[in-house]
């Protein structure tokens, strides 16, 4: 079984891989080189913070507005364990705090979908369809209208697909119905982000089945260790059918 540092440590890594990366200790910001939506960009711990004073905060602070993006961090709890509490001693919001859980080609189970249900790998040369459709379900599946679609993001996504990250979209009967990404694979991890289904398809399975197909796929390609992280406890249990168990817990600051 993973280590709850080797997972921090992939995050760090996945994350250089398509974001830029600014030193800030003993953080560093991952910044995405063109969109600041907010969950595409954040701070990473170097290692277990014991000590965060007010002046590192500041300097924190300034260098994500240097970027022209709010500050915020994603860490996993059990790696710095002091991290949460000077945080919010400090007064940063808590943003999210969800369960970590992992998957591995031996615990892995499948999970079929409703009768209908395709799962589309995409690819850097997939059309502009199936993108735009990629982009717009995540948008409305996370509780937006639809993030506007455009050339620019069209083009990024590509530029992910290209740097080996992962996307799925999923149609019933034709029609765009859920979606799920893995970052770049490396060393043997990967972790699953963005699995979202669109309300009006919900408690069908497809969230479920969605996140068996991208394990699967990574697993036959080498992947030893799959994992993420859920919203609560009740979608937790859709990742469990798939044979992910919770290791531990995601936690996220965020300065408006």
């Amino acid at each position: 079984m993973a280590t709850i540092a080797e997972l921090q440590s992939y995050q760090r890594k996945a994350s250089a891989h398509t974001r830029n990366t600014v030193v800030c200790s003993p953080f560093q910001l991952y910044i995405h080189p063109t969109d600041t939506f907010r969950f595409f960009n954040y701070a990473i711990p170097d290692a277990p913070v014991e000590v965060l004073t007010r002046d590192d905060l500041a300097r924190l602070r300034v260098a994500f507005a240097k970027q022209g993006r709010m500050m915020r961090f994603e860490f996993i709890h059990e790696y710095t364990p002091r991290l949460r509490g000077l945080l919010e001693g400090l007064g940063v919001p808590l943003e999210s705090e969800t369960p970590l859980l992992v998957c591995t080609q031996e615990t892995w189970h499948d999970v079929a979908g409703p009768q209908g249900l395709e799962i589309l790998r995409l690819t850097a040369d997939s059309p502009e369809t199936y993108l735009a459709a990629q982009i717009t379900v995540s948008s409305r599946g996370f509780g937006g209208d639809g993030r506007e679609v455009n050339a620019e993001r069209i083009a990024d996504l590509r530029r992910r697909l290209r740097l080996g990250s992962g996307y799925y979209l999923a149609l019933l009967d034709g029609a765009p119905v859920g979606v799920g990404a893995y970052m770049v694979p490396l060393e043997g991890f990967s972790e699953l982000v963005g699995i979202a289904t669109l309300p009006e398809y919900r408690r069908q399975g497809i969230a479920g089945a969605v996140t068996a197909a991208m394990a699967r796929q990574l697993f036959d390609e080498g992947v030893r260790t799959a994992f993420l992280t859920a919203a609560d406890d009740a979608a937790s249990r859709v990742y469990q059918r798939a044979g992910f168990s919770r290791v531990g817990t995601g936690l996220a600051f965020c300065e408006e």
